[in-house]
């Protein structure tokens, strides 16, 4: 297995920080809406809640979604 260069590895490294970057700055803005506690807090009292269902699987599945267009970019 080849190592590369020094410059070649920094390259690389520099490459995967700036991903992991984007990635980071695209959830700061939905940690806390789907941060556990604050979930727990807004709808352990609606447990049975139709709409808390509702909320909860729309986030899910932005979170599925947002999952695979990070995955298309890094592919």
């Amino acid at each position: 297995m080849a190592i590369g260069s020094l410059e070649e590895r920094v390259t690389a490294l520099e490459k995967k920080l700036a991903a992991l970057s984007e990635a980071s700055e695209r959830r700061l803005g939905v940690t806390g809406r789907t941060n556990p506690e604050v979930l727990e807090e807004m709808f352990g009292v609606f447990a049975d809640s139709p709409h808390a269902r509702e909320v909860l699987d729309t986030i899910a599945a932005e979170r599925e979604r947002e999952r695979r267009e990070y995955r298309d970019k890094a592919a």
